[in-house]
């Protein structure tokens, strides 16, 4: 039984902009034919307890063997790795940043209906 191996976010460097929002680039181990992925990175604050409060991206751009379709990531064919950078709006945050931690969680965008 082969299990389908999953792009996985290897990296993350987040800082804390002048405006509040937070920066992050993130690079990504993608298998083998891995350019038929779709991936929406989600920016969540990082809490104790109870669901993590999700954060609108302000600006989300693909950096290295990646674009950016419609807020989905999309690879360029035979990459192994891809890197992307995001800002978050500051206007979504539930808690100050300066109070928080950043969590960056990867959904497959494939075959789901995006509302």
């Amino acid at each position: 039984m082969t299990a389908a191996t999953l792009p996985v976010l290897e990296e993350l460097d987040a800082q804390v902009l002048a405006d509040g929002a937070w920066q992050v680039t993130g690079e990504i181990r993608i298998p083998a034919g891995g350019h038929a992925w779709r991936l929406v990175p989600v920016a969540k604050f990082d809490v104790r307890s109870g669901p993590r409060p999700t954060i609108a991206w302000a600006e989300l751009v693909g950096v290295d063997n990646c674009q950016v379709v419609d807020g989905t990531l999309r690879f360029s064919e035979g990459v192994r790795s891809a890197m992307f950078r995001g800002v978050t709006d500051p206007t979504t945050h539930a808690v100050r940043t300066s109070l928080s931690g950043l969590v960056v969680e990867l959904r497959t965008g494939e075959g789901e209906a995006q509302a």
